[in-house]
């Protein structure tokens, strides 16, 4: 038979204080760390081990996802008054405020593709996206390639592509 005194099982008695006590001031304003108590109990768990890399899904895409809707370029010509670029669209399938419109010309030189963005404005059955334009200073001749997307928190679309001349 064996006695056991002074022994407990479950919960582990609280330890008693120990240190020194700082009496000073804390200036009003400071921001100091504090550590909350626990007061759940302690348990033994069994650590978990890491996890497999070969088993382990990707992480989220960082391309949105196809949003069920039909953006559409109302507008892609040059204004022959001022010589700008002007366009417009609007998108078929969704009906809200706030997404956001992206009017991209692409030159079929290869140059980097300019952009344009305006937000959408609900609009009867569909989204508006307006209409915008890019300055005849912003656009050299050539042969662009304009398309729209449209950009919600559900996912994005893109519109048929219109090519547009630039003569001068």
């Amino acid at each position: 038979m064996v006695a056991l005194s002074g022994c407990s099982f479950g919960q582990s008695p609280a330890p008693e204080p120990s240190g020194t006590f700082d009496n000073t001031a804390t200036p009003p304003g400071t921001v100091t760390e504090s550590a909350t108590p626990s007061t759940a109990p302690t348990e033994r768990t069994t650590p978990t081990p890491a996890p497999d890399p070969t088993t382990t899904k990707p992480g989220p895409s960082t391309s949105p996802a196809k949003l069920d809707a039909v953006a559409s370029l109302s507008r892609a010509s040059i204004d022959p008054s001022t010589g700008d670029l002007l366009l417009g669209g609007f998108v078929v399938g969704v009906f809200e405020d706030g997404g956001t419109c992206i009017f991209t010309a692409s030159p079929s030189s290869g140059a980097v593709p300019l952009v344009v963005t305006t937000t959408g404005v609900a609009n009867v059955d569909s989204t508006s996206c307006g209409s915008t334009s890019l300055p005849k200073d912003r656009i050299q001749a050539g042969t662009y390639t304009v398309v729209l997307t449209y950009q919600n928190g559900n996912g994005a679309t893109t519109s048929a592509p219109m090519t547009v001349k630039v003569t001068s």
